[in-house]
C-alpha cells in the first residue's frame, strides 16, 4: 500500500473521530481526550518503545508550548524534529 492511501485512510479515519467528538457530552470530553491519548502512546510504546515515544512526546510539548496549533491537514512531523 503506498503512503499517499496510507495518509488518505488515516485523514479519514481523524475527520470521522473529530465528528464523533462533537457528539460527546461536554462533561465527558476530557475523559474521551485522556482516553484517545493513552491508546495512542501504549501504541507507541509497542511499536517504537519507551525511549522514542517519550522523545516524540517532548518534542509535542515543545510544538504546543511553541503555539498555535496547525489545522489537522498540516500537522507538525514530529518524527523529522531534533528531540
Amino acid at each position: 500500500m503506498s503512503i499517499e492511501i496510507e495518509i488518505a485512510g488515516l485523514q479519514r479515519a481523524l475527520r470521522a473521530t473529530e465528528s464523533q467528538l462533537q457528539r460527546v457530552d461536554e462533561q465527558h470530553e476530557p475523559l474521551l481526550a485522556n482516553a484517545l491519548l493513552i491508546l495512542a502512546v501504549q501504541r507507541m510504546i509497542a511499536r517504537d518503545g519507551v525511549t522514542s515515544t517519550a522523545s516524540v512526546l517532548c518534542r509535542l510539548a515543545g510544538a504546543v508550548t511553541a503555539g498555535p496549533a496547525p489545522p489537522p491537514e498540516r500537522a507538525i512531523d514530529l518524527s523529522s524534529l531534533n528531540a
